[in-house]
Order: C-alpha cells, then structure tokens, then sequence
C-alpha cells in the first residue's frame, strides 16, 4: 500500500514539474512573439 501511495506522490510531483517547465516555455515564448510584434510595429 505505501508503494502505490509512493508511486502516485512521486508521478504527480513530476507532473507538477512538467506543468512549470510548460508554463515557463509559453510564457518565454509569449514574451518573443510580443517583443517580435513590437519590433514589427516600429
């Protein structure tokens, strides 16, 4: 019973993890695509 606890603490720690470095990467990718449309805009 301890192992399966273990196990699902453990996925969903790396799935946490997965959800930042996703969120980071829209967000960096976000942050290019408004500097590329301002710089188009000058």
């Amino acid at each position: 019973m301890q192992q399966v606890a273990l196990h699902a603490i453990e996925e969903y720690l790396a799935r946490a993890a997965d959800d930042d470095l996703t969120d980071e990467i829209a967000e960096r990718g976000a942050r290019r695509f408004a500097d590329l449309l301002r710089r188009l805009g000058e």
